[in-house]
C-alpha cells in the first residue's frame, strides 16, 4: 500500500469514540453496534483493555465493559489500573480494543 508516495506496510484501523457506555449495548435491527467493532479486528482471539483511571478504577464499571465484550465474543479482557505494572503495559500494547472510561466531570 502506498501513502504519499511511500510504501506503508500497515493498514489504519477505524477508531470508535463513544460518549456513553449505553452505546456499548446499542442495537440496530437487533444487531449489536459492537459487531462492527469486532468485524474490524482481524485476529481470532482479540484482546480488550479497559482503562478506568477517570472513575477511580471502579470494578463495577469494568464489569459493564466485560459484559459488552462478552456480547461480541471477546473474552481476553484486562483492566489497566491507575498504577499499571509492566504486565499491564504489555497487555495494553497488544490490545486490539482499548476503552478509556469516562468519569464524573463534576
Amino acid at each position: 500500500m502506498k501513502y504519499k508516495g511511500k510504501i506503508v506496510d500497515s493498514i489504519v484501523k477505524p477508531l470508535f469514540l463513544l460518549a456513553d457506555s449505553q452505546l456499548l449495548f446499542w442495537r440496530r435491527d437487533d444487531t449489536p453496534f459492537l459487531n462492527s467493532v469486532r468485524d474490524a479486528i482481524d485476529v481470532s482471539s482479540p484482546k480488550a483493555a479497559y482503562i478506568g483511571a477517570s472513575n477511580a478504577d471502579d470494578p463495577e464499571y469494568y464489569s459493564i465493559f466485560e459484559a459488552a465484550m462478552e456480547m461480541i465474543g471477546i473474552h481476553r479482557c484486562r483492566m489497566t489500573p491507575s498504577s499499571p505494572t509492566d504486565e499491564d503495559f504489555s497487555f495494553l500494547n497488544d490490545a486490539d480494543i482499548i476503552l478509556l472510561a469516562g468519569g464524573d466531570a463534576v
